[in-house]
Parts: C-alpha cells; sequence; structure tokens
C-alpha cells in the first residue's frame, strides 16, 4: 500500500482554496471594494469555475444587495441568461465581461448588510 496522500481540495490557477476565493469575492462586493472583487471573480473564472461564479454572484446578489431590487433584477437577468448559454453551451463565449459588469454592478449596489 502507498502512505501517498491525494489532495481532493479545489484549488485555482493562482493556487488559492476554492472556498477562499469565493469568500474573498463576497466580502470584497459586500464592502464595494471593486478591484479586488474584480480579481478574485478572475481567477474563479479562468481557472475554469465559471459556473461557480455563476452560482456565486447569485447568492451575493440575493444575500447582500436585495435592497436595491431594479440592480437586483437586472443582475438575476443577466446570470440566468449566462447560465442558460453556460449549460447549453451552444455558444463558446468568454463570460468574463458579463461577469465583471454583474460584478460592477453589485460592489456599486445599496448593500443589505
Amino acid at each position: 500500500m502507498s502512505d501517498k496522500k491525494i489532495n481532493y481540495e479545489l484549488t485555482t490557477k493562482g493556487g488559492y482554496p476554492l472556498p477562499v476565493v469565493r469568500s474573498a469575492l463576497q466580502k470584497a462586493i459586500r464592502y464595494q471594494r471593486e478591484h479586488e472583487a474584480g480579481f478574485w471573480l478572475m481567477e474563479m473564472h479562468d481557472s475554469g469555475y465559471t459556473n461557480y461564479a455563476l452560482s456565486t454572484l447569485a447568492l451575493i446578489a440575493v444575500e447582500d444587495c436585495a435592497g436595491d431590487r431594479q440592480n437586483l433584477a437586472t443582475v438575476m437577468s443577466i446570470l440566468s441568461f449566462y447560465r442558460d448559454l453556460y449549460k447549453e453551451k451552444k455558444a463558446k463565449s468568454d463570460y468574463g465581461p458579463a461577469l465583471g459588469v454583474v460584478t460592477l454592478i453589485l460592489c456599486r449596489s445599496r448593500q443589505s448588510r
């Protein structure tokens, strides 16, 4: 038998643990730190966790930005559209720009916390 340990921890290309990146993204949005939020978002996206980024942004929108109903509706519409594209894999699209816009909207939204 081998004593070699298998590491099942999900990490990004930059070597960050995925749960840490998700948490950092949420905190950056909550504190309206646009550049920081953009960094963490692209760390997820560039590492192949685009679907997880979509889910994370939707959760952040509901948890932290629900007080800004107009922006919440816009964000959820954009995320829904891209979620459908991602699921159907009809378009090999770069989701980065759209996710970036959503991140900026969330950073600039009135926070509910």
